[in-house]
């Protein structure tokens, strides 16, 4: 399954992406600004919020 966070490291959002991240049955994405990104499991993606090709994104996505 496919999961996409809007954040996803801040002090709430960080404990529910480490939580899903050790799921393999989970494929996880975090929307972001990407500031924080290095405190991150390697499994879970990241996207800048700053990609402004929408086509880019839903072919990472989908």
């Amino acid at each position: 399954m496919k999961a996409l966070f809007i954040g996803g490291t801040g002090t709430i959002s960080s404990a529910i992406t480490r939580l899903i991240a050790q799921s393999h049955e989970w494929e996880l994405y975090l929307l972001n600004r990407g500031t924080r990104n290095n405190e991150l499991p390697q499994n879970v993606r990241t996207i800048s919020r700053l990609q402004r090709n929408t086509k880019r994104l839903h072919r990472r996505l989908c």
